[in-house]
């Protein structure tokens, strides 16, 4: 089990992603300490650590703090909420008995379908397959 999980588990989580009021400006690099200090002084943002949990805090404030999301979002997203875990788990499951040995969730990219909430755009797919070359206004037209 550690063979697969070694890179997790030699991953260094820096302490200012985790509380970044208990935190020095050192702590940081040179071009996001300047947000770091921002960050600091803004009594809304520790009003909002002490309420949620700093990963909220730092999807409330990505646009604000921009350098430092850059950098926190990258050890964040390493980590899936247990949520979406879960939520993967049951798709699997529903994917494996409804369709049993008819699908082979692996190879059709049926499980990235289901989880992801990306909306496909039809009309460019299918302007990309069509045999003839043919504009997006012509397709849209014929439609019609």
């Amino acid at each position: 089990m550690e063979q697969y999980f070694r890179d997790m588990l030699e991953l260094l989580v820096p302490a200012w992603v985790i509380n970044p009021f208990k935190c020095t400006i050192q702590d940081v690099k040179r071009e996001s300490q300047d947000e770091m200090i921002n960050l600091h002084n803004d009594d809304e943002a520790k009003a909002r650590f002490s309420l949620h949990e700093y990963d909220k805090l730092w999807i409330l404030k990505q646009e604000e703090y921009h350098a430092i999301w850059k950098e926190a979002k990258l050890l964040l997203m390493a980590f899936p909420t247990p949520y979406l875990v879960e939520g993967g788990f049951s798709t699997v499951m529903v994917l494996l008995t409804k369709y049993r040995n008819r699908l082979d969730i692996t190879e059709r990219d049926v499980l990235r379908l289901f989880l992801t909430k990306m909306e496909p755009d039809i009309r460019n797919l299918t302007a990309l397959h069509l045999s003839s070359p043919i504009t997006l206004t012509e397709l849209h037209l014929g439609s019609l």
